[in-house]
């Protein structure tokens, strides 16, 4: 059959049954994905959403794709989430972790883009203390180079106050994430929240009625009167007269 007389051909949506089993079989040798129950599984948690509505952290350009799904998957997995609302959890933690990592990528940035100023600094200072600049590198210049280098190992105050804010926040809410779970999945016991930083979240005490508060009671006199040995008579009754 030409391939102008193949409604195949011509309509690539056609139905299986009207297409020829060669057609159907070289559609489905196209169709790539998991075949492994194992694979279908870690498949099934693919995020499915694109654009706007992407619930993914990285950035494009930047950051890679791939390393985050795997940042993922490893979390779900190590603690066994699955369900929508724990694996919303395990999302939340692989995003803080994502974060932290990109707050240290931002600090070796910041310090490589500092010391690749280096030179033209050096340049600069030499210009401005009225130094001519030799052609070639001299000692002396190798020595003033690797000195600014040494120099510029950490960051700037602005860029390392951002850094450690950013980064301290990003810890304590990833260790609220983790006792949250480890709480959820029994593997360590509620009410242990003071090790992660959260000393509010303990199992609700169970509400008692109490009893009314006691009446004072008098104070007791230092030394007692001495009980005397022999009670006193009693006083005879008078007599009543009958007229």
């Amino acid at each position: 059959m030409a391939a102008d007389e193949n409604p195949a051909a011509k309509t690539p949506f056609l139905p299986n049954e009207f297409k020829e089993d060669g057609a159907v079989a070289a559609e489905q040798n196209k169709k790539r994905g998991p075949r492994t129950p194992e694979g279908k599984q870690r498949s099934r948690r693919n995020a499915t959403r694109h654009g706007v509505l992407a619930n993914t952290p990285v950035l494009p350009l930047v950051e890679n794709e791939q390393e985050w799904h795997r940042l993922r998957h490893d979390v779900l997995d190590w603690f066994g989430l699955e369900g929508e609302f724990q694996e919303s959890l395990g999302e939340r933690v692989a995003m803080l972790i994502w974060r932290l990592k990109r707050a240290a990528r931002m600090e070796t940035e910041a310090i490589r883009h500092y010391q690749e100023d280096v030179p033209a600094d050096w340049r600069t200072s030499m210009q401005m203390a009225g130094i001519p600049i030799p052609d070639r590198k001299t000692r002396e210049r190798v020595e003033e180079e690797y000195r600014m280098l040494m120099a510029r190992l950490l960051p700037g105050e602005e860029i390392m106050d951002k850094v450690l804010r950013y980064e301290s926040r990003l810890h304590r809410y990833l260790l609220q994430m983790l006792y949250m779970i480890m709480v959820m999945k029994g593997l360590v016991p509620a009410g242990t929240g003071r090790s992660y930083g959260l000393p509010a979240l303990k199992p609700p005490q169970v509400s008692r009625r109490r009893e009314p508060p006691a009446l004072p009671q008098p104070p007791l006199p230092a030394h007692p009167p001495p009980l005397p040995a022999h009670p006193p008579p009693l006083p005879a009754h008078p007599e009543v007269s009958k007229e």
